[in-house]
């Protein structure tokens, strides 16, 4: 099992990637009605697509575009640690290669702290449909309707935190060993 843990970090660093990259290009709140894109509720700009409105007669698509809204601050900050602990595991996966013995021991406490930060990070993100308020009386009023977390963001949720975990494995196991007599 031990010779496979330098693969470890690059699987993780793959993971984190996929989940930034989701985070930022699906949407981020579904409803009945509309969908709210993982930009908007990150940075405070994007668009709302509301589709198939029980009172409209047409089934067209309209959107919503918004600017300058307030982002929702949790989300954001999980997105932060998440690019945070994609950095730190690069980092620590590089660490190793640079053959100085300082940076070795150093990677692995960069290496525990990016799996912290991808966790966390990854935990935040499954609140963004419970606190994000538009600051929009149009959107506020499409919040009110029915709606949950978008696919991609749970999906991206689950990989920050199985990035965290995978990247902690080598880390834990290293602590392990240096701590025996």
């Amino acid at each position: 099992m031990r010779r496979f843990f330098k693969y470890f970090g690059l699987i993780a660093l793959v993971f984190a990637v996929l989940s930034l990259a989701l985070m930022c290009t699906s949407s981020a709140i579904r409803g009945d009605y509309f969908t709210i894109g993982g930009t908007l509720v990150l940075f405070g700009y994007g668009q709302v697509k509301i589709s198939d409105l029980p009172l409209s007669s047409t089934n067209e698509e309209a959107v919503l575009s918004l600017d300058g809204l307030p982002a929702c601050a949790l989300p954001l900050i999980g997105w932060c640690l998440i690019l945070a602990g994609t950095i730190c595991v690069f980092l620590a996966s590089i660490f190793p290669l640079f053959k100085r013995s300082a940076l070795n021991k150093s990677a692995a406490i960069v290496n525990i702290v990016g799996s912290t930060f991808l966790v966390v990070g990854g935990c935040f993100s499954f609140f963004a449909d419970m606190l994000y308020q538009g600051g929009n009386l149009a959107l506020d009023a499409l919040l009110t309707q029915n709606h949950m977390l978008g696919y991609g963001w749970i999906v991206a949720g689950c990989f920050a935190i199985i990035a965290g975990i995978i990247n902690a494995v080598p880390s834990t196991f290293d602590f392990i060993d240096h701590a025996k007599p």
